[in-house]
């Protein structure tokens, strides 16, 4: 919804998520670059962009910049950024002077969309997609400067968005444009609901709640968020056994529902092969055909 709101500031625009720039990076170096070349061609958002990989460039934070560059020259907006929900604490290590804007939302929000997306199994397991985005966030945050950085959290760009968005916009020398609010006439996506906020309420069990609570303290304090109980009691021994059973079974359904049994076991197996096997290949576009059938 962010994403969208900002391509629509006539002198912005922001290209979608470009996850591949990073996602494969460690804390550290880069990966291989043949092996890079070779897992973007099995990548389904990468392939949905049409890019050209180069094969003359053998630094990968140069191939980065010449698929950046691909896609930014399909606007003439003076402004370009994307969306990155993984490594975007490595970025600043291709753009040294990149300025982020960061999102966050109530961890009981998140971890159940983490199980819609089939992420994990059973949503006490997705808050650990919360905490890692927002560990790396508030490292990356204390080495860098606060002129090149926007912190919002979801609830509050939806209860002001005039003043959410124009932080925004000023972190790139730019003023609201009321255009920002109309993404909603060209996309799928509605327009801005602030009942989007707290359906944790009505979609986690008391004790799901009060689990995600536990493992996302302190961090929640930072932001506003209120433990739905004063003291989250941890899980015992039968607890956590029973939370990995269901996570387990709760992701191969989503995966059986979405891919079929053959399928899903196809890629279990195929992922472990080397990125270069043409068995792996051969799977990988088969599960893109489907993500792709599956686009919202």
């Amino acid at each position: 919804m962010l994403r969208l709101m900002m391509d629509h500031h006539p002198q912005i625009a922001c290209l979608g998520e470009f996850e591949e720039a990073v996602s494969q990076a460690g804390n550290e170096g880069w990966p291989d670059v043949a092996w890079y070349r070779a897992w973007l061609t099995q990548d389904r958002a990468f392939a949905s962009k049409r890019l050209e990989i180069d094969p003359r460039i053998d630094s990968y934070s140069e191939l980065v910049k010449s698929l950046w560059a691909q896609l930014a020259s399909r606007t003439t907006k003076p402004i370009r950024g994307f969306c990155v929900h993984s490594r975007f604490d490595r970025l600043q290590d291709i753009w040294p002077n990149i300025r982020f804007v960061f999102l966050v939302r109530d961890p009981r929000d998140v971890a159940p969309s983490c199980v819609r997306m089939g992420w994990v199994g059973e949503p006490t397991r997705g808050a650990r997609y919360w905490t890692r985005s927002t560990s790396r966030w508030l490292r990356l945050r204390e080495s860098i400067p606060a002129s090149r950085y926007v912190e919002l959290t979801y609830e509050s760009l939806l209860a002001d968005l005039p003043g959410s968005l124009g932080q925004c916009c000023r972190l790139l020398g730019q003023s609201f444009d009321p255009a920002m609010l109309e993404y909603h006439r060209h996309s799928t996506y509605d327009a801005p609901d602030l009942s989007l906020a707290n359906r944790w309420l009505h979609h986690l069990t008391p004790r799901q709640a009060e689990l995600i609570d536990l493992q996302c303290q302190p961090m929640m304090s930072r932001y506003g968020y209120v433990t739905s109980v004063p003291v989250p009691k941890a899980p015992s021994l039968i607890e956590r056994l029973m939370l990995a059973q269901a996570n387990r079974i709760g992701k191969l359904r989503w995966q059986f529902r979405r891919y079929g049994v053959f399928l899903s076991i196809a890629w279990i197996l195929g992922s472990r092969l080397s990125v270069h096997s043409p068995v792996r290949r051969y799977v990988a576009r088969r599960i893109n055909a489907v993500r792709r059938r599956n686009l919202r």
